[in-house]
């Protein structure tokens, strides 16, 4: 659709430009003549189709003929200038408003060698090759992954950082861009249920240096437990982010085996004793304690009894997904580092599923908190090793929640190679509960240049985007019974004519954008008219369907045919388009003990209040949520280990279709 108007629209521009040209000339050759005209009268021997004998008759009197040609000549200039500013007028009366041009759009550049491809307007690629950054709107099910994301994974030459919430990009891409683009790639995808997963632990960026280890694990510390604007009591937040903020000083200062957030949260377990006892423990036997963690440690020990459970309970909430053996072992210990994307080519694909994104929305915050941090520090030009720009691909951003770094470092962040390529399912959805104010939603718009929506979902984005294309004016013609200044045609009677009139026309309107092709996408760009474009499929593209023939033996068999939807999903589940990942090695010896003491502690918990009765049927399907992931049972040693996760987990969570929390 979008080709075939492009071809309409510009052989009506060139019927155009010849129907003025051809114009201008008579108009030309008019003005001559009427001078010669006044000048020679009816004595004048020649008619005015004679052209070549006009030419002759005058050619003794060269001054007179230019003086007639100049003359021709302004009064040409002062016609077009006429036409052009009442053409003018009438168009900017309610707007101008159009698609752009090809030629506009290479103006733009958006017809880059390289860099964020967006779309495809008549059969060319549009790549936006400059630091700026790219917001993709669209509904759920509108082909995101296929026509924006994996084209880019496919064709994005630097480093790259992928939000990947049902693994299709990295079974789909990983293995190009180890093997053709010679990158190394890693996936974290810590709940794996088969267990392949590469391990980033948040504790290793922190930097050792003593005055720095401090405000590195305050940053961890705030993601965890943010304190929320209008929050009237933000004590428990507090004293929480404090308890978590003295025991990984502790784990980092004591150079601990362990050194992790899982370790972090056994240790606000007590180890087999009461938290109190553990803690005091620790400061005894561990004097080279700095001073702030130590303080740290001292103002949590001087809570009263009525607040130490609730406070308590503050701090678990966050970090029972640490309880999971696959999370533990997957952050103990790092296969990559976050803080190395800008000096060599690498890929890092955080893997999860749609079901654990409420559980893992705080791991999710640091790991992308922590790309941005580690790499807003030094800017390319003060370091030769920062060799590469490197591509945040945020698909789901809002299920990050409130990355705070963020909303001052989208104004800089480009100087420093990181490029965004934002994805969500509304701008609107931007100012979701526990995500960005009005302001700060709307700086994160505003700070990516390129916006790209597909066919709108609600009737708000709609008219949102049809405001954004803007309006132009529309010449209207209407009968009316009534005389007016305006008429320009009247019938003999005299009882009713035809009046013209400008009106404003949107360029889409909303019901119009509502049902705009799915193969089709609008791209506004600062400095640009929008454009109509189309979407990339890639498993429709023979240049990205190429890329992945050069890694799948099933699809390179088909030589240049494309494949079916049916072969392309094969050569997946086959695991032809996915890099290899080792398996975890978890000891699962512990989950079976836990496993033979969970009945009694099932019983236990029956009887136990915490804050309000339990019934038996509520911890029963606690219990039997916990069981259908035999791993989560590993962590723990004993029954009473097992009736507190239960409690914790219960409460803490949604198990029943409805949200309960109790403290512990």
């Amino acid at each position: 659709m979008s080709t075939d108007k492009t071809t309409n629209r510009t052989a009506q521009h060139t019927a155009a430009g010849v129907l003025l040209i051809a114009l201008l000339v008579v108009w030309f050759y008019a003005c001559i003549w009427v001078q010669v005209l006044l000048t020679h009268g009816s004595t004048y021997p020649l008619k005015p189709q004679d052209l070549a004998q006009f030419w002759q008759f005058f050619a003794p009197e060269r001054s007179f003929l230019k003086t007639k040609v100049l003359t021709a000549f302004a009064m040409t200039v002062l016609f077009v200038a006429a036409l052009f500013e009442i053409y003018k007028d009438r168009r900017t009366l309610h707007g101008d408003a159009r698609w752009a041009s090809m030629r506009e759009i290479k103006n733009a550049g958006l017809l880059a060698t390289s860099g964020i491809i967006i779309g495809k307007f008549a059969g060319k690629f549009l790549v936006l090759g400059s630091q700026l950054f790219v917001l993709l709107a669209a509904p759920t099910r509108a082909g995101k992954g296929v026509s924006m994301v994996i084209p880019n994974l496919l064709n994005w030459m630097g480093s790259l950082i992928c939000m990947d919430t049902k693994l299709e990009n990295w079974n789909t891409t990983s293995a190009y861009r180890k093997r053709v683009l010679k990158q190394e790639v890693y996936l974290f995808n810590p709940f794996a249920s088969d267990r392949k997963t590469h391990r980033w632990n948040p504790l290793d960026e922190v930097r050792r240096d003593p005055v720095l280890m401090g405000g590195d694990v305050l940053q961890i510390a705030q993601i965890f437990y943010p304190e929320r604007a209008g929050d009237k009591n933000p004590f428990f937040t507090q004293q929480a982010q404090n308890l978590f903020f003295g025991l990984t000083m502790f784990l980092l200062e004591s150079k601990h085996p362990r050194c992790s957030l899982s370790e972090v949260f056994r240790q606000g377990s007590g180890y087999d004793k009461p938290l109190r006892e553990h803690l005091l423990e620790l400061l005894d036997t561990h004097p080279q304690l700095s001073r702030q963690c130590r303080d740290a440690l001292h103002r949590f020990l001087s809570n009263p009894e009525e607040t130490f459970g609730n406070i308590k309970a503050s701090f678990d909430a966050p970090l029972l997904m640490f309880a999971n053996p696959l999370v533990d072992m997957a952050t103990s210990g790092s296969d990559f580092k976050l803080s190395d994307v800008r000096r060599k080519r690498m890929s890092v694909y955080f893997g999860i599923t749609p079901n654990r994104l409420v559980q893992a929305e705080r791991l999710i915050n640091l790991f992308f908190t922590q790309v941005i941090a580690l790499n807003t520090e030094v800017l390319p030009e003060n370091d030769k090793s920062l060799k590469y720009e490197c591509l945040l691909v945020n698909d789901e951003f809002t299920a990050f929640g409130r990355i705070a770094i963020l909303i001052k470092a989208v104004s800089f962040m480009a100087g420093y190679g990181l490029r965004l390529l934002t994805i969500v399912q509304s701008k609107s959805q931007l100012q979701g509960d526990g995500l960005y104010s009005a302001p700060d939603a709307r700086n994160l718009i505003v700070n990516h240049d390129v916006k790209v929506a597909f066919t709108p979902g609600d009737d708000q984005e709609a008219k949102e985007v049809s405001e954004m294309l803007g309006t132009y004016t529309k010449r209207s013609t209407s009968v009316s019974s009534n005389r007016s200044t305006s008429v320009l045609v009247v019938n003999s009677g005299g009882n009713s004519g035809e009046s013209t009139s400008d009106q404003r026309r949107a360029l889409m309107m909303a019901q119009e954008l509502k049902y705009l092709s799915l193969d089709h996408e609008i791209i506004d760009k600062k400095g640009l008219r929008p454009v109509l474009a189309e979407k990339i499929f890639y498993f429709k593209d023979p240049v990205f369907v190429d890329r992945l023939k050069m890694v799948s033996p099933s699809l390179a068999a088909l030589g240049s045919a494309l494949p079916t939807r049916e072969q392309l999903d094969q050569a997946r589940i086959d695991g032809e388009l996915a890099a290899p990942v080792a398996q975890l090695l978890i000891d699962t010896a512990a989950a079976s003990k836990a496993s033979d003491d969970s009945t009694n502690a099932v019983e236990e918990a029956t009887t136990a209040s915490a804050g309000q009765a339990v019934s038996d049927p509520y911890v029963k399907a606690a219990a039997n949520y916990l069981a259908r992931d035999l791993a989560d049972w590993s962590a723990f040693s004993t029954g009473q280990e097992v009736k507190a996760h239960i409690l914790k987990k219960f409460f803490m969570q949604d198990f029943m279709g409805e949200s309960r929390h109790v403290s512990i």
